[in-house]
């Protein structure tokens, strides 16, 4: 790939090949062709994408939640912001053990994130006994922007889950 610089901006050129010139049979002088012989047909020219992608920022992460397995549920509460702002966002939990551990967080979707903090509640049931629900598990938060093809917006919350 080739990076060219105009007026302080970065631009790339792909799948683009040097051009040499040859001499040509004809009686208009040298040919100007690309070196492995094809055109530049296929070829790309767009402007380097700045680091504008969303980041996260969790006010806490990572997030412990302890509780004792007969109560048979624990919850705790965490906040984010995105930098820069992000709209129509989803937020996916997921469980290191679906089976015996249910990970769940409320709301699932903001219009907006931003500099404000926006709140989420993280609620976590045993789904069996509590003997058999006894250990450390983990959670996962993510948060997926729709208009981004379902793309995750770095950084996840990461939840350690012990039932004592």
């Amino acid at each position: 790939m080739l990076t060219l610089i105009i007026n302080s901006r970065s631009v790339s050129i792909e799948n683009a090949a040097a051009y040499q010139t040859v001499s040509s049979p004809s009686r208009t002088g040298p040919l100007d062709k690309p070196r492995h012989g094809g055109s530049l047909y296929g070829s790309r020219f767009r402007p380097e994408q700045q680091n504008s992608a969303p980041k996260t920022t969790w006010a806490v992460n990572p997030l412990t939640i302890t509780f004792p397995g007969s109560s048979g549920t624990g919850s705790a509460v965490d906040s984010f912001t995105c930098s820069p702002s992000s709209t129509n966002i989803l937020l996916v939990a997921k469980s290191s053990n679906p089976t015996i551990i249910s990970f769940t967080v409320a709301p699932t979707s903001f219009a907006s994130c931003g500099s404000t903090p926006d709140t989420v509640s993280i609620t976590v049931t045993c789904l069996v006994s509590a003997n058999q629900c006894a250990g450390t598990y983990q959670g996962l938060v993510q948060i997926r922007n729709p208009a981004n093809y379902y793309g995750n917006i770095p950084d996840n919350l990461k939840v350690i889950i012990v039932v004592t």
